[in-house]
């Protein structure tokens, strides 16, 4: 919930950029078509805010993968179980000197957060076409 709290602000100033850059013109042309509010909102709006919901999604991730800081200030060092991620669990385990398990854990974090970026890569390119 801090996480979200933290970055409610950033997101908002985003998404209101990609509204504000929607044309007039769009809905106009969306209502002379007959469209109502909710067929306007799904066939002008979304698509139009696709860009920003893809930079929002890629800032969000990568926020979740860097809330280190974040976790170690509000649980303490080390931190709680319930909130361990797996940042704090590579900073304790090399820590405590078990390097390899702390290398380990590090390759298998590089490796997921490789494979949510090609992921998220993918889903764009699929979305713009």
């Amino acid at each position: 919930m801090a996480q979200i709290w933290f970055h409610a602000g950033q997101m908002m100033v985003i998404y209101i950029a990609g509204l504000n850059q929607i044309p007039a013109e769009l809905y106009e042309a969306a209502r002379t078509d007959g469209a109502g509010r909710g067929s306007s909102s799904g066939h002008v709006t979304w698509p139009m805010v696709a860009p920003a919901t893809a930079l929002v999604v890629a800032y969000t991730t990568i926020q979740s993968f860097k809330a280190f800081d974040l976790i170690l200030g509000l649980a303490g060092n080390p931190p709680r179980a319930s909130l361990d991620i797996l940042s704090t669990r590579i900073y304790t385990t090399f820590a405590n000197s078990q390097l390899g398990y702390a290398a380990a854990e590090s390759i298998v974090f590089m490796l997921a957060i490789a494979l949510v970026t090609w992921l998220q890569n993918r889903a764009a390119r699929l979305t713009h076409g």
